[in-house]
C-alpha cells in the first residue's frame, strides 16, 4: 500500500472506519435487496446506494465541521456546529423528499441506507481492530499532566 494513502487513513482513521462500516452495511443490505425485491431490484438498489452515499457525505461533513469548529471561540463554535447539524438534517430531508417526489426511488430503502451512519457509529469498534492491523495504530494523543507536574508548575509561578 502506498505510504501517502496509509498516512491519510491514519490521520482520519475514525472517519475511514465509519465509511468502511457504512459500506459494509450497504453491501449486506444489497444482498438482502437482491433476494427480497424481486420486481424492483434496480430501483431498490439505486435507492439503497443513494442513502449510503448520503450517509457517507454526512460522516465526512460531520468530521469537517468538528475540525473547523475547533478554530473558533466557544460561542461561535457552538453556533457553527448547530448550523452544520441543521445543514445535514436539511440535506437528509431533501434527499428523502426528492426520493419520494420522483416516484422512482423507494423512500424506505433510501432511509435505511442513510441510517447506516448510526449503525456504523455503534459498530465502529468492530471495524477498528482490522483497520489498525492494516494501517497501524494512530500516534498517541496529548497526555494530561499528572498531579506532580501540576504541583511543579504551580511552584514555578
Amino acid at each position: 500500500m502506498r505510504s501517502d494513502v496509509k498516512e491519510a487513513v491514519k490521520q482520519n482513521l475514525t472517519l475511514c472506519e465509519l465509511i468502511v462500516g457504512i459500506t459494509i452495511l450497504g453491501l449486506i443490505a444489497e444482498i438482502v435487496v437482491l433476494f427480497v425485491a424481486k420486481g424492483t431490484r434496480v430501483a431498490n438498489t439505486v435507492s439503497l446506494w443513494v442513502g449510503v452515499l448520503t450517509a457517507i457525505w454526512m460522516a465526512v461533513h460531520m468530521q469537517w465541521s468538528i475540525e473547523k469548529a475547533l478554530d473558533y471561540e466557544a460561542k461561535a463554535s457552538v453556533k457553527m456546529m448547530q448550523r452544520s447539524s441543521l445543514l445535514r438534517y436539511g440535506v437528509a430531508i431533501l434527499v428523502l423528499a426528492v426520493a419520494g417526489i420522483s416516484g422512482y426511488f423507494n423512500v424506505v430503502t433510501v432511509f435505511i441506507g442513510m441510517i447506516f451512519l448510526k449503525f456504523a457509529a455503534y459498530g465502529q469498534p468492530l471495524v477498528h481492530k482490522p483497520m489498525v492491523k492494516i494501517f497501524g495504530e494512530l500516534p498517541p494523543g496529548p497526555v494530561l499532566p499528572d498531579e506532580e507536574e501540576m504541583a511543579e508548575a504551580e511552584e514555578e509561578k
